[in-house]
C-alpha cells in the first residue's frame, strides 16, 4: 500500500520569498530597535533588559517574524 502525504509539503524558498522576508526581517528590526531605544535606562531595568540588549533582542524579533512568515508560504 502507498502512502500519500497529506498537507503541505516544505519547499525552498524562492528567490521572491527571500527577498520579502528581508524586508520583513529589517520592517521588525527597525520597529522594535527604535521601540525599545525611546525607553528609558529605568523603564529598560523595570522589563529586565539593559540597553546593550537592545540590538540582539530586535535582531532575534525579526527573524522570528521572517520564518514564521516563510513558514506560512
Amino acid at each position: 500500500m502507498t502512502t500519500i502525504a497529506i498537507g503541505r509539503a516544505r519547499r525552498r524558498p524562492n528567490l521572491f520569498d527571500r527577498i520579502c522576508a528581508a524586508f520583513i526581517r529589517r520592517r521588525v528590526f527597525t520597529a522594535t530597535f527604535c521601540d525599545l531605544a525611546r525607553l528609558g535606562d529605568r523603564e529598560l531595568n523595570d522589563i529586565g533588559l539593559s540597553r546593550g540588549m537592545i540590538h540582539d533582542l530586535a535582531a532575534k524579533s525579526a527573524d522570528s517574524e521572517a520564518a514564521a512568515w516563510l513558514a506560512r508560504r
